[in-house]
């Protein structure tokens, strides 16, 4: 189970656009023992949960006759550590990365 919930916000700037976005979320999993052998649960941690934050921003810039729309977001900033077997090290949840670049050209007048 992941509770999540965002929160952003908008900067007006004349025909420009600024947004910003946060989402912080809680990852809960629990392990199910009746899938493992008796023998070898104390092998393993029944819950394993941990707090992280996903973020970005766009910016919508109106050029008159197209618009273009540039925005990046990274999830997992906090790069939280996650372990089910005891006897394992902890590892880390990777931070990824991601951009866009979207460009609205203006065809016709209508």
């Amino acid at each position: 189970m992941k509770p999540m919930f965002s929160l952003s916000y908008s900067f007006l700037l004349g025909d420009n656009i600024l947004r910003f976005g946060v989402q912080p979320m809680m990852s809960m999993s629990t392990l199910d023992y009746t899938k493992i052998d008796p023998r070898d649960q104390e092998k393993f941690n029944k819950n394993v949960s941990y707090f992280d934050v996903n973020g970005g921003f766009n910016y919508k810039h109106d050029f008159g006759f197209f618009e273009a729309n540039l925005g990046a977001s990274a999830m997992n900033i906090m790069q939280s550590k996650e372990q089910f077997t005891l006897a394992s090290a902890p590892a880390k949840v990777p931070m990824t990365i991601k951009g866009h670049l979207n460009i609205d050209w203006e065809v016709t007048d209508n």
